[in-house]
């Protein structure tokens, strides 16, 4: 089994400030347009759900 090599994968780091609370929401997305079938791309491709993870940070005013 091949590891697909297209694709695009990102990590991010948030620093997220003291008394903060935070939501995390995954949301999944429809790809803008339709993946080729397998016998196009020679029956490696892997099909990966595409997911937008949202991230709310809302701050906590203390006076």
């Amino acid at each position: 089994m091949s590891t697909p090599t297209s694709g695009t994968f990102s990590a991010t780091t948030v620093e997220i400030p003291k008394r903060a609370s935070v939501y995390v929401k995954e949301v999944p997305t429809k790809s803008p347009t339709k993946s080729a079938s397998v016998s196009d791309n020679g029956g490696d491709e892997t099909d990966f759900p595409i997911t937008t993870t949202e991230i709310i940070v809302s701050r906590c005013s203390v006076s």
